[in-house]
């Protein structure tokens, strides 16, 4: 160790200065450690030094490690061969800071530090938090260590929180390594719970990635925390009750919600009900069933599902039949009645699968297909196919649709337009003929008929 000063006081087992700098070196002339402007007293019969910074604003500097603290007191333990250092204990602590480029300035807060000048090893106690991109990643008991050449030792049973604003995610018993102020790798547990159902998912792939945001001259950089995981189909994941899921899983840091991308299956249980798996892409609240799906929804076989009422025309068959996401038992069976949209579920247990605005506002345009699974009812509402086809003339039909499936009975209270467009003067005399003429005779009965 080198401690220079204009003016030094000494006495036979002890010196003192008011202004002095010290460098420490290790084996070799490698400088590991210098302050450049403190208050020292070096005690040679305790084997002790006493060293404070004068001026707040100059930093004591690990050059070895490539980091400097603002912590301006610190004592040297000569025969440990350890430098202690201690934050004045009412305030947050002092930053350690990476002077390392490609670090890009990496800091944290600490309230207590020892340096070993055998193995130049800094380990930071009480530290808060190491914010890495838009995320705050929490070390294990609040201790980090910094090898030479800036290296952070990996974290263990660190929990990272993303983002920092809004601390949305949490990530537990996570495993870290620091490699900037922008970039990190890892795993670890985040718990997802959906209506009191507590599970785990692994995230294997945890890392900071960059996103362009703005456009031209205010374009600009941004990092955010990104997680990545699989979950199997034997796992019996939940991303709603009953409504098992597999697939991918994705944690974006400023998504309110994960983003799912696999297959659901709502575990219906009816004997007569007809459903699979069916793929789905989007972000998922816990804690409220909504799925989307449309007319080029598939299944883990690739086959096309449905919500609706199909028709087996075939003469030795001639059988009606509902699917809620399952495929059609037969490609050429004619669908009386299809929905598409979102998936819900009512606060009495029954499903709904169409039409969003329909389902949600009581919009009138729209098809909906609303089942009660412990019933074994479900009720169609909006347009029907009747499989009518006259060429010229177009036809449509709606209303509502009732399918019983213990009884397999079919109800259907429909309304039949036919859009049978003729020249306007022949439509003039039809008009006096079949309305004019007629006005002043009796109303058919139907009941007679």
């Amino acid at each position: 160790a080198t401690l220079e000063s204009k003016d030094f006081a000494f006495h036979t087992m002890d010196l003192a200065a008011d202004t002095a700098a010290l460098n420490i070196k290790t084996t070799g002339d490698k400088v590991t450690f210098k302050t450049p402007n403190v208050n020292a007293k070096v005690d040679f019969k305790t084997r002790i030094g006493d060293f404070v910074s004068n001026q707040k604003n100059i930093p004591t500097e690990f050059s070895y490690n490539q980091y400097t603290t603002a912590i301006n007191q610190f004592k040297w333990f000569m025969d440990e061969k350890i430098l202690d250092f201690k934050a004045p204990p009412q305030g947050p602590g002092e930053y350690f800071t990476s002077t390392r480029p490609d670090q890009k300035g990496l800091r944290f807060l600490g309230k207590r530090a020892t340096y070993s000048l055998v193995t130049s090893i800094i380990r930071v106690e009480q530290v808060p938090e190491i914010r890495v991109a838009d995320a705050s990643v929490v070390p294990d008991s609040g201790v980090v260590i910094i090898e030479p050449e800036a290296k952070m030792q990996q974290l263990r049973n660190a929990t990272i929180i993303a983002d920092t604003i809004t601390k949305l995610h949490k990530i537990e018993n996570a495993t870290v390594d620091i490699y900037s102020k922008e970039e990190l790798k890892g795993f670890g547990i985040y718990r997802y719970t959906t209506k009191g159902i507590k599970q785990i998912i692994e995230f294997k792939d945890v890392l900071c990635k960059k996103e362009r945001e703005g456009e031209r001259k205010k374009a600009h950089d941004i990092w955010q925390l990104n997680a990545n995981a699989s979950i199997e189909k034997d796992s019996n994941f939940v991303i709603y009750p009953n409504v098992k899921f597999n697939g991918d899983v994705h944690l974006l840091s400023v998504n309110k919600f994960l983003g799912f991308k696999g297959y659901a299956e709502i575990g219906l249980k009816h004997a007569g009900v007809n459903n699979s798996d069916f793929s789905i892409d989007q972000d998922i609240d816990p804690e409220k069933l909504q799925l989307k799906f449309d007319d080029k929804t598939k299944n883990a076989n690739g086959n096309a599902v449905s919500a609706g009422i199909h028709l087996n025309p075939a003469e030795d068959v001639r059988e009606m039949y509902a699917t809620f996401m399952a495929p059609k038992k037969d490609g050429k069976d004619v669908t009386l009645f299809q929905s598409t949209g979102i998936i819900t579920q009512s606060a009495t247990g029954e499903y709904s699968y169409g039409d969003e605005k329909k389902i949600k506002d009581n919009n009138p345009r729209g098809n909906v297909l609303r089942y009660d699974d412990k019933k074994g009812i479900a009720k169609a509402e909006g347009t029907f196919n009747l499989g009518t086809n006259f060429g010229l003339i177009k036809t449509k039909a709606a209303g509502f649709g009732e399918v019983y499936l213990d009884s397999a009975k079919y109800k259907f209270n429909l309304t039949f337009g036919i859009n049978a467009n003729i020249e306007s003067k022949i439509q003039e005399r039809l008009e006096v003929y079949m309305g004019g003429d007629n006005e002043d005779l009796k109303s058919i009965s139907l009941k007679e008929c």
